[in-house]
């Protein structure tokens, strides 16, 4: 974890020379000074990262339609994307209602890209902020001095609204959550005793005491993420062309042509008839001098 600011040193300075002082009155008899320790932690602070997010979605609007007829015999849409399975799925059911509203084969095209849809935003939610890596501790070092008789809060004094001028700790309740003891250690920092609750220090009458007070401020640093969704919609069509029969202009009674081939073989055989048929209409035959008939006459 991060050191404290120098002033901790200089603080730490002070203790030592407040005890050898106390120590030297006490051996000297002429005063019954003692030194204590206790902890406090201030309010914490934060320093905040702001992030956003973005999530689309899509979804996909399918209609059909015949060419010519604005009418859309088909019209569903879905909470999915044009190539999710759903939708694909649903092209088969839109030519199945085409074909059933058209009176007429259809020839299918698409679907298509029919609108494109705009980002629209649905929704906003802030997460909680979330603590990044280690907070940083900033010590600081108060001096509280007391004659007996009376007391002073010594030990874990809890978490305090802040420090006085003279930095010493005020509004304090509950017991605070302090770092490790190794940190105390590496940093010459005095451990409270006891570190896990408030302690009352009796000065007796005649006495005099001295209490430091170690205050705690962490700083942490956070990360808030906002994170905001958008939908899509994009609608496709599917399109049905008819395919009329050229002849009967789409509602019957035309006359259906007869092959190239049918055509001439018909043209051939009426040519002979007419070739053959005297003016009755009836086919004749021609007498010869011999007797023989011949075609074409009497």
């Amino acid at each position: 974890m991060p050191r404290p600011l120098h002033r901790l040193a200089r603080a730490f300075a002070a203790l030592v020379l407040v005890a050898g002082a106390a120590t030297a009155q006490a051996q000297s008899g002429s005063s019954n000074s003692t030194v204590t320790t206790s902890v406090s932690r201030a309010p914490d602070t934060f320093v905040d990262t702001l992030r956003t997010e973005s999530v689309t979605t899509f979804s996909t609007r399918l209609i059909g339609q015949i060419d010519g007829d604005p009418t859309l015999w088909f019209d569903q849409t879905f909470a999915a994307p044009f190539a999710d399975t759903l939708v694909q799925d649903a092209i088969g059911d839109a030519r199945d209602a085409l074909a059933a509203a058209s009176t007429d084969p259809l020839l299918f095209s698409g679907p298509t890209l029919f609108l494109a849809g705009s980002p629209v935003l649905v929704s906003s939610v802030t997460g909680a902020p979330v603590v990044l890596g280690d907070p940083v501790i900033t010590t600081t070092l108060g001096f509280e001095e007391a004659v007996g008789p009376g007391t002073i809060a010594v030990g874990n004094r809890g978490n305090c609204t802040g420090l006085d001028a003279f930095s010493r700790p005020i509004g304090c309740t509950g017991v605070a959550a302090l770092p490790p003891q190794s940190f105390f250690v590496a940093d010459n920092i005095p451990y409270p005793d006891p570190a896990d609750q408030t302690s009352t220090f009796v000065v007796t009458a005649g006495s005099t005491n001295t209490n430091i007070n170690t205050n705690f401020q962490f700083e942490f640093t956070r990360e808030i993420v906002t994170t905001e969704t958008f939908s899509v919609l994009d609608t496709w069509r599917l399109l049905g062309t008819p395919q009329r029969d050229p002849g009967g202009g789409g509602g019957g009674g035309g006359q259906v042509p007869l092959p190239g081939s049918l055509a001439l073989l018909a043209a051939g055989l009426l040519a002979a008839g007419l070739r053959t048929a005297g003016p009755s209409g009836f086919a004749t035959r021609r007498r010869t001098a011999s007797g023989a008939r011949s075609p074409g006459g009497a």
